[in-house]
């Protein structure tokens, strides 16, 4: 299998390289910029943990496109995503974008961080 997605794209697709017409599975994220969201796989291949820039971190089994867990909405884009490779039930993520802010809009408070997250 091979995992692909690009910016600004809501969805990371599942591709069969047998047989490449169509992708065998879609996960769901939202993505509204160009910035770079991250994805991983863990080392069994059996799950994927991706961000968003909703602030939102899902979990998601390989084969059947099923989310396993959310975890709790940060405040911020989750750009990144990854499985910790000594204990696969944490989960690292990265937040933060950048904000463009005029002078009429109120100034954004960027959450900035680095977190590990235990999952089930």
């Amino acid at each position: 299998y091979l995992l692909s997605c690009s910016r600004k794209e809501n969805l990371i697709y599942c591709w069969d390289m047998r047989m490449s017409m169509a992708p065998v599975v879609k996960y769901e994220r939202k993505v509204e910029t160009n910035q770079r969201i991250y994805f991983d796989i863990d080392s069994n291949g059996t799950r994927l943990v991706t961000g968003g820039t909703d602030g939102q971190t899902l979990v998601y089994q390989i084969n059947s496109g099923e989310l396993l867990t959310k975890l709790p909405g940060q405040n911020d884009a989750v750009n990144g995503a990854h499985f910790n490779p000594r204990d696969e039930d944490v989960v690292v993520i990265s937040t933060g974008q950048r904000h463009f802010v005029d002078e009429d809009s109120p100034a954004l408070t960027a959450l900035n961080s680095v977190q590990l997250w235990k999952i089930k």
